[in-house]
């Protein structure tokens, strides 16, 4: 069963009120996945974006880790983004056997060769 736009402004609303931030990142990542699907590029780009600074915002290493590796993947990453990605991986050494930190190390070495 596919979300509607509404049902997501709905469960975005809902978390406004009621201060629940803690699974904005994850909704963010899902709201970019579905824009992603429907061939909407510009609205997940900007999902994952929002998510990536709703992390920061929580000061949330690990979900920031996740956003800005959804970033990387799948929308237009600049410069900036790879360095601060760089810059999480070597805040974040705890992580190193997680596939999440895998993935991104990947990605920036493959950055570096091109």
């Amino acid at each position: 069963m596919a979300l509607s736009a509404s049902e997501l402004d709905e469960a975005r609303q809902f978390a406004t009120k009621h201060a629940e931030r803690v699974y904005l990142v994850q909704f963010f990542l899902i709201e970019a996945a579905i824009a992603r699907g429907r061939g909407q590029r510009e609205v997940a780009d900007e999902s994952v974006r929002r998510a990536v600074a709703e992390a920061k915002a929580q000061e949330a290493p690990w979900l920031e880790l996740l956003a800005r590796l959804d970033l990387a993947e799948h929308s237009g990453a600049t410069t900036n983004d790879g360095r601060a990605l760089a810059a999480l991986l070597d805040r974040l050494p705890e992580a190193s056997e997680t596939a999440a930190f895998a993935r991104a190390r990947r990605l920036l070495e493959k950055v570096k060769r091109a």
